[in-house]
């Protein structure tokens, strides 16, 4: 079946728009704020920050509009904040003017930044909407939800103000800097705390790092806990002198300095309490098409699934399909294993084809990849490193289908954090809950799949225990495999446990803490729009040209939905992934619903790095200059690994290709940290 032809995709003249709300443009928001008004250092810092950006590019500079001390006499704002907006030139529309982008209100109030909201849903037409561009509309709606203390008291379950945001705002009567940012992580928001209590803010860490005060020191610690677990602990970055604006918090800045707290927290939604298992999987559902339904019809012109074929895009496809109810095209695009090593994804694409004629198969083969380039859009995007090594199949899916036209994306990427993951500790949450007959049936499971019953008895009742999640902690389990440079100290795993902060497998005792946990996991490179630049060559100052992306599974609606479900759900019959797979057996095929679990998303990644082992080779040798590389790197072990690209079992060739990738990522961004 891996051979068979996928269906004619429509020709470009032929797709339908599905929505006609323009894409949010990749906006650049800075600044600075003094409590204190020193008109002197708030105009030395941002005009640094200003630096960050070139006149000019391949396609255009940036234009601007931004809050100077020009206005102090007359605007309170300009007495205590620097302000800016920068747009790619030529932009069309009232959104295309950065002037529009600096809002107003009572009081001398200014407001900025990126903004996407679902609450409640964007009507799918431009006609429906009311004369104000979606993105600055939903700017004043956060600016009127502030100022009415919406985000003051911590909301849990589904009360989140859903969306992608990070949003800043002065009140200069106060006066007082906000920054605000979104329950998922979606839009990056960091800030440096300066001398004398400035502190100055982005969207882009890049403007923070051409002040000179914050220098460009990358942080040790930091990087360990990115290559060991993905990303920093909550509220930090690589850089010594940047910090993150955490998911889900508010930051207030004052004379009496700065405060953090948060806004919503992960948990389950009282409404699905004592729901029958039929209607649970039907709420959680309807949850997931109302997600899907805000974001195909508002996050682009053209928007297009990204469709792997596992249980996660299935459904979003899906969904989408009968979203549109067949009246038009549903592109969706995929990567295609050039050596033939992943057969159950493309027929799970295949069977849901043919039950959906409007889903439009594209596919890129993984030769089209460009393994090394997650590192240079971390360092464009972020200005951090990419600890994702299969991060170059999914660039080249995005600017295929960009190239193509679809100016927007939806995709279940990260979905299996809480929504479909495997909870590896459903037994011992069911006899920690005291549902034996739950725990006798998964112990029948088990024993059917040819578990020893002592291994039983080990899940059961000490695998997933706090106890044995702290042995896992000294011992350091799970770790060195990810681990660039061996095993971490004990103080740095000791650290990572207290802060909930843990590689390790099966953390939290109950499902539920195991789903809070793994919230804390998420990556905003896994969430964010997509950047590009046209021209290669063009330097990290150049504007790049968007692709919006929307993760319907992480809608905190979703979210809490899935956390309320009965924990019996996750199982169904002898697979895991439950909840997921009994949304998809009332929308798919069931050769798509009961399929088994995906293959690794890049097989090909050995072969691919393979090919390019001088250049590898080239490249470690070179970053052994850099002091940091020879410090987090353990070099013995990464040659070892490298020579062994091509030997031993898939998954161990697998596993040392991510740590090669890795160790490149990191090489290739402390080499620009040091330019």
């Amino acid at each position: 079946m891996t051979d068979a032809p996928l269906p004619a995709p429509p020709p470009a003249e032929a797709r339908a728009p599905a929505a006609a709300i323009a894409p949010m443009p990749p906006v650049r928001v800075f600044g600075v704020f003094d409590a204190r008004g020193r008109s002197d250092r708030l105009n030395a810092v941002q005009a640094a920050m200003a630096s960050a950006f070139s006149a000019s590019g391949p396609g255009g500079g940036w234009s601007g509009a931004e809050l100077t001390g020009a206005e102090a006499a007359t605007d309170p704002a300009a007495r205590v904040l620097r302000l800016a907006v920068r747009l790619p030139q030529g932009l069309p529309g009232p959104a295309g003017d950065p002037r529009a982008w600096l809002r107003r209100g009572p009081g001398g109030r200014i407001w900025t930044g990126f903004a996407r909201l679902w609450t409640p849903p964007r009507p799918a037409a431009a006609e429906a909407c009311p004369p104000q561009p979606a993105p600055l509309r939903d700017l004043d709606r956060l600016a009127s939800a502030e100022a009415s203390g919406r985000f003051d008291a911590l909301q849990t379950a589904a009360q989140a103000v859903e969306g992608d945001y990070a949003f800043v705002l002065c009140d200069p009567l106060a006066p007082r800097l906000t920054l605000l940012r979104d329950a998922i992580g979606a839009e990056p928001l960091v800030y440096a705390r300066l001398a004398d209590g400035l502190v100055a803010f982005s969207n882009w860490a890049h403007a923070l790092l051409a002040i000179p005060e914050v220098g460009r020191e990358p942080d040790p610690e930091a990087l360990t806990d990115i290559f060991a677990y993905g990303r920093p602990l909550i509220g930090r970055t690589a850089w010594r002198g940047i910090e993150e604006a955490p998911a889900a918090h508010l930051l207030r800045v004052d004379e009496r300095g700065l405060s953090l707290a948060p806004h919503w927290s992960p948990g389950p939604d009282p409404a699905l309490r004592g729901l029958s298992d039929d209607d649970a999987v039907e709420a959680v559902l309807e949850r997931v098409r109302l997600a899907v339904a805000c974001r195909w019809r508002g996050l682009g012109r053209s928007p297009a699934v990204l469709f792997s074929g596992g249980l996660d895009s299935s459904l979003i496809a899906a969904l989408v399909c009968r979203e549109t109810g067949g009246a038009e095209p549903v592109a969706a695009w995929s990567a295609r294993s050039s050596s033939g090593a992943e057969p159950s994804e493309r027929a799970s694409r295949l069977a849901l084809a043919a039950r959906y004629p409007q889903l439009a198969l594209n596919e890129t083969l993984s030769d089209d990849a460009d393994l090394l380039e997650g590192a240079e859009q971390a360092w464009r995007r972020m200005a951090e490193p990419c600890a994702d090594a299969g991060s170059g199949t999914r660039f080249a899916l995005h600017r295929a289908a960009l190239e193509r036209g679809h100016d927007a994306i939806v995709g279940g990427f990260g979905g299996d954090y809480v929504v479909s993951h495997q909870l590896r500790n459903y037994l011992h949450d069911r006899v920690h809950a005291g549902a034996w007959g739950d725990a006798a049936a998964e112990m029948r499971r088990m024993r059917r799949l040819g578990t020893r019953r002592w291994r039983i008895a080990r899940w059961g009742l000490w695998a997933a225990s706090p106890l044995a999640a702290r042995l896992r902690m000294r011992r350091g389990d799970d770790v060195a495999e990810y681990s660039l440079g061996g095993l971490p100290d004990l103080a740095t795993r000791r650290r990572w446990h207290a802060l909930g902060h843990r590689p390790w497998s099966v953390g939290e005792p109950t499902v539920l803490g195991e789903q809070r946990l793994r919230m804390g996991g998420r990556a905003t490179w896994m969430l964010c729009d997509l950047q590009f630049w046209p021209d290669p060559a063009s330097g990290v100052a150049a504007p790049p040209v968007a692709q919006a992306y929307g993760n319907p599974l992480f809608d905190t609606r979703v979210l809490a939905a899935a956390m309320g479900a009965p924990v019996r759900l996750q199982r169904r019959g002898d697979q895991t992934r439950g909840l997921i797979r009994a949304m998809l057996a009332r929308v798919a095929p069931p050769e798509v619903a009961m399929r088994p679990d995906k293959s690794p998303f890049q097989p090909d990644a050995p072969r691919l790095a393979l090919a390019r082992r001088a250049e590898l080779e080239a490249g470690f040798a070179a970053f052994a200059a850099l002091p940091l590389w020879r410090e987090l790197v353990d070099r013995p072990r990464l040659a070892a690994h490298l020579a062994a690209l091509d030997q031993g079992p898939a998954s161990d060739r697998i596993q040392r290709a991510g740590v090669v990738m890795r160790a490149w990522s990191l090489g290739e961004f402390l080499r620009r940290a040091a330019a």
